[in-house]
């Protein structure tokens, strides 16, 4: 049997490149069929690591990555803003002063990421 078939969810990741200013998107079936993996990657792709897809869409549909910065829609003080961390063998949404398990995505919305928007972030 495949051991793709036997993942419950598509495992995906991202590796921001500092020179392009852009992400490279790839996935777990990826790496297991291509020995290389800059047939997938630009060369130098200057990466400090791959961001993994939380298996979760915010409000919008978008697919929420290790390392985005969302928008939180929900409570008594909309409008807070997190940033999506994998910790602890699990996905987190973090500020400065808690760390929640992410588990649902319903009411957040991913505006931004640490690497091109990491200002958002930013105490006013």
């Amino acid at each position: 049997m495949d051991i793709q078939n036997k993942i419950q969810r598509e495992i995906k990741f991202r590796a921001w490149d500092f020179e392009e200013k852009r992400f490279y998107y790839f996935t777990m079936r990826d790496i297991l069929h291509r020995v290389n993996l800059r047939e997938i990657l630009p060369e130098p792709t200057n990466n400090p690591d791959a961001q993994e897809w939380t298996g979760l869409h915010d409000k919008n549909g978008k697919e929420i990555y290790e390392g985005d910065i969302v928008l939180d829609h929900y409570g008594a003080d909309p409008q807070r803003k997190w940033q999506v961390v994998y910790e602890n063998a699990q996905f987190q949404i973090q500020t400065n002063y808690l760390m929640c398990y992410l588990h649902t995505a319903d009411c957040l919305e991913v505006i931004g990421n640490i690497y091109s928007t990491p200002d958002l972030l930013e105490a006013k």
